[in-house]
């Protein structure tokens, strides 16, 4: 695939949209905490935080599929902002009297090839039941033969290890306490991943407490970029946890070794 993208040239209009919702305080997680839905209001000339309020909810809709380049959200959104700018009076400065500039950009997409998977103890685990691998936008660090680790809690800073006790390894952990907006027990994944930049990788014990639409939403295709090889990031089921550690954790110590994991994750690509 070969998208032809549009570039924006009036996306001022949202621009202060997002300081607006976090006007509220300096939690960083308080957009998260707003209702999902918002049932527009007419707008006036001045900008108001209701009228910004209105026109970010409607942008941000489900319906608008994302911004991803190159995919269909993108195109609605931004000829969603394109028609409000044309509504408001504003200047055109683009390519043919237009809000936008084109330019040709080929975009690799990629989905996990199924076929591949990990092991413990030489049983393979199952796509989507055991485990979901999320994609971390670059190659994934090698899993092969990798020693597994018993975490902690992630949000018991007593509890939880280093990223230097985890560096090299599968490093598993579970969440006590909920993060705004994300399903129980599932804790921002950039957060951890940025505790354990040093880890062949992360599994989060949550696997359960993930709906069916959820779980859905991470089988899609996914773009990826160039760079160093990234921690992989692994949401698995509490028996792979126990199958891994070779017993509940709930008493154990942090540090605790478990069994090595092998395999690895490979991906179909597409342009």
């Amino acid at each position: 695939m070969k998208p032809t993208v549009k570039i924006l040239l009036a996306s001022a209009l949202l621009a202060a949209a997002p300081a607006a919702m976090f006007a509220q305080g300096t939690d960083p997680w308080y957009a998260l905490t707003l209702p999902r839905t918002h049932t527009p209001q007419p707008t006036r000339a001045a900008i108001t935080p209701g009228d910004l309020q209105t026109r970010l909810y409607l942008f941000s809709d489900d319906s608008m599929q994302g911004r991803r380049a190159g995919w269909e959200g993108n195109r609605k959104g931004t000829e969603w902002i394109a028609a409000e700018a044309k509504r408001i009076g504003l200047k055109p400065m683009g390519d043919n009297g237009t809000f936008f500039q084109t330019f040709q950009k080929k975009f690799q997409i990629r989905a996990f090839d199924t076929t591949k998977t990990l092991a413990v103890d030489g049983q393979p685990l199952r796509f989507w039941s055991d485990y979901i691998p999320r994609d971390p936008g670059r190659d994934p660090r090698s899993l092969e033969g990798v020693q597994t680790i018993w975490g902690g809690d992630f949000t018991d800073s007593t509890t939880v290890i280093s990223d230097a006790a985890a560096a090299g390894k599968l490093v598993i952990i579970v969440s006590t306490v909920g993060f705004p907006g994300n399903p129980p027990h599932v804790p921002s994944r950039p957060v951890v991943a940025s505790h354990f930049p040093s880890a062949a990788g992360v599994a989060v014990v949550a696997l359960d407490d993930m709906s069916d639409s959820i779980r859905a939403s991470y089988k899609g295709p996914s773009g990826f970029g160039s760079g160093p090889a990234a921690p992989n990031y692994i949401y698995i089921s509490r028996a792979v946890a126990e199958r891994i550690l070779g017993q509940g954790f709930a008493s154990l110590a942090r540090g605790t070794a478990g069994k090595p994991i092998t395999g690895g994750f490979a991906f179909n690509t597409s342009e």
